[in-house]
């Protein structure tokens, strides 16, 4: 691995909280002794809730091409990223979201298996070993939704150590105007992998990616190639 540069650095990340009436200061100092970085962090809401924590990490990795340094934890599962260009920390379950139309048909018959496929292959760039649901994934009558006006179904697969989640929504006698059928499909691996397309309208539709930081650059050319497809905007 290459010898990651220094990261040495103290920042606040604070910001004015009208409800506190006052400065919330999230303050970070970072100190480095070799491969062992240990950060402090510290602050308070104007005053109250004070908190001060000191983790101890170890370099985990270093990415010259995206100025990015993995930070592993002693504590199994902990990690964090330092990132050069803004010389800030960034979290591990850090999300990226791509917005987008989606094409006619979103909700024609097969949709789930479809989605379902386009999925895998990102969250394979991302280190989830998944394969799709058996074929067909069948979700239930709609129903009333208890997060929403609409009615809906839901189903959960579990397949190897990856859960799967499909919603279909539709909405009626007008209540949600600006919406339209709606749909999600989702594919989790524990709590560091989530790869999922959410469809609110067919106007506007949403790819979520979350999963390794230095994986993203590879993770980002896979969604763009099953999203090119499925749209219609590359060859298939």
């Amino acid at each position: 691995m290459t010898t990651a540069p220094e990261l040495t650095v103290e920042y606040d990340d604070g910001y004015f909280d009208k409800d506190e009436q006052g400065w919330c200061a999230r303050r970070v100092a970072i100190t480095q002794d070799g491969d062992r970085v240990i950060v402090r962090a510290w602050g308070d809401d104007n005053g109250a809730r004070p908190y001060d924590r000191r983790t101890s990490y170890g370099i985990g990795g270093y990415w010259p091409e995206q100025g990015l340094v993995r930070l592993d934890g002693d504590a199994a599962g902990r990690r964090a990223y330092f990132d050069l260009a803004t010389r800030r920390l960034r979290d591990a379950r850090e999300q990226e979201t791509a917005w987008f139309a989606p094409p006619p048909g979103y909700r024609d018959d097969g949709w789930c298996e479809a989605i379902a496929a386009m999925l895998v292959p990102v969250a394979g760039v991302l280190g989830l070993e998944v394969r799709p649901p058996p074929a067909p994934v069948t979700l239930p009558p709609l129903a009333p939704s208890p997060t929403s006006t609409g009615v809906e179904a839901r189903v959960e697969v579990l397949v190897g150590a990856a859960r799967w989640g499909f919603m279909a929504r539709d909405f009626v006698d007008g209540a949600a105007p600006d919406l339209g059928p709606q749909l999600e499909v989702r594919v989790v691996g524990g709590d560091a992998i989530h790869v999922s397309l959410f469809v609110q309208s067919p106007r506007r539709a949403l790819f979520l990616l979350m999963g390794p930081l230095e994986r993203y650059p590879d993770a980002r050319l896979a969604r763009d190639a099953v999203l090119g497809r499925w749209r219609g905007d590359a060859p298939g």
